[in-house]
């Protein structure tokens, strides 16, 4: 007889998990290069790239919260099962925690990176 070692809510932690990266990806797309004048000088540059980096910080924010809740229900779901099981479960999702909060710091950061690569110049 096999024992099922995996938590019952696995498929929805692995649907959040998906939709937090959807999210992240979203924010990429936000931060998106716009197009120049045609002298190549772009006045207020500066002002977009602090609002774009408002942005992403606010998506990351939001995104880290929603992943904070997830982790805290699937910390829950693990207390469900027998000593043994418990543990497996707990490392696991520990492990998928610290995974999923570097995959949403890696998307803050280049999306932060895409703010200021917008543009080819500045007025100053």
């Amino acid at each position: 007889m096999q024992m099922h070692l995996r938590p019952p809510h696995r498929p929805l932690a692995w649907a959040t998990f998906a939709l937090l990266l959807g999210f992240s990806s979203l924010a990429l797309v936000r931060c998106t290069q716009v197009s120049d004048r045609l002298t190549g000088v772009a006045l207020g540059r500066r002002s977009h790239a602090d609002t774009c980096i408002k942005t992403c910080n606010d998506q990351y924010a939001k995104l880290f919260d929603d992943e904070r809740i997830r982790h805290i229900a699937a910390v829950k779901a693990c207390q469900d099962f027998s000593d043994r099981e418990k543990n497996l479960c707990l490392k696991e999702e520990a492990a998928r925690h610290e995974a999923n909060k570097q995959a949403l710091t890696a998307a803050k950061r280049t999306c932060q990176g895409n703010c200021h690569r917008q543009g080819g110049g500045s007025a100053g």
